[in-house]
């Protein structure tokens, strides 16, 4: 999945993104460039705010969550190594395959859906994850990573060649689980 930056500055912001409190104020400048694409490598949504998980134009070793509202999307492809988890009332769903995502498990655990797709309906402390296995496997994965722990690092350097290759081609790529891909980790 690629989006396109629109905006970079919190003001453009919905107001139930601002929170002082974690620095989201309207002064606020992100470190994206208006016009670029930016490879998606992981999407969480909760209190109704969608954030993507991307490799900003301060990229070092992991991705930053960035507000949706600051980005179109340009390529809607989800990443075949990408699965989710949604958790509401502390039931936690399985994780699915993309290719698993039939139409009536969509209605049961997504919401509704009109002519534009799927509409995304979370119960008020409910959340969902999109992102590669070992991401939603561990709980603390994204803390490790912005840690710099090797074996987390490793993993997401790995999946982030994967997920930039897939991203940059038009043809089909072999499916391969994460977990096969890095073994060697």
């Amino acid at each position: 999945m690629k989006v396109r930056c629109l905006a970079n500055k919190s003001e453009f912001l919905p107001k139930n993104y601002l929170d002082a409190v974690r620095g989201y104020t309207k002064e606020l400048e992100f470190n994206l460039t208006l016009g670029r694409e930016y490879v998606v490598y992981a999407i969480k949504s909760a209190r109704e705010q969608v954030w993507y998980y991307i490799c900003d134009d301060r990229y070092t070793y992991y991705p930053i969550p960035n507000p949706a509202p600051l980005f179109e999307i340009v390529d809607n492809r989800p990443s075949q190594y990408w699965r989710f988890k949604a958790n509401d009332d502390s039931i936690s769903h399985p994780i699915f395959k993309p290719e698993t995502f039939s139409e009536s498990f969509l209605r049961i655990i997504v919401g509704k859906r009109n002519s534009q797709g799927w509409l995304l309906e979370l119960k008020e402390n409910g959340s969902l994850e999109i992102a590669f296995a070992e991401w939603l496997d561990d709980r603390y994965f994204y803390d490790k990573l912005t840690d710099q722990e090797e074996k987390e690092v490793l993993i997401f350097e790995r999946m982030k060649e994967l997920i930039d290759a897939e991203a940059n081609f038009s043809v089909p790529l072999p499916k391969k689980s994460s977990t096969e891909i890095i073994k060697y980790i």
